[in-house]
């Protein structure tokens, strides 16, 4: 939905933000924003940890889902300007992400209709 390229590009034009891009050694906000959308995953991660390790193959599926997002967050930042391998490794690694991350949440929606239905 383009959220964190319109938002980024916005900051870019702005004199204060594109100063404060540029003491962080990150080349846009655009990748910023990237950035930050994995920091605040940790949190949010750290809070369902106890639950993640209860359900059969979830923290697999996100430990790889993970360490796709790293690779393509690492490409996305890193190559100025874009090339076609780049390009053809972050999309790639980008659905990867989605695709293990869909992956866990469908593991664990199955672990909790199997239990429920247990229980009843």
């Amino acid at each position: 939905m383009q959220f964190h390229e319109n938002i980024g590009t916005n900051l870019d034009h702005i004199r204060f933000f594109r100063k404060l891009i540029a003491w962080t050694g990150v080349h846009s906000w655009n990748d910023m924003i990237i950035i930050i959308y994995g920091l605040v995953a940790l949190p949010v991660l750290i809070y369902v940890l106890p639950t993640v390790f209860e359900v059969p193959y979830i923290a697999e599926y996100f430990v790889i889902a993970f360490v796709c997002y790293v690779i393509h967050t690492t490409i996305d930042a890193s190559f100025r300007p874009p090339t076609t391998a780049s390009y053809i490794f972050e999309e790639s690694a980008k659905l990867y992400t989605s695709t293990f991350i869909a992956l866990g949440l469908l593991s664990g929606l199955q672990f909790l209709i199997k239990t429920r239905s247990k229980d009843a």
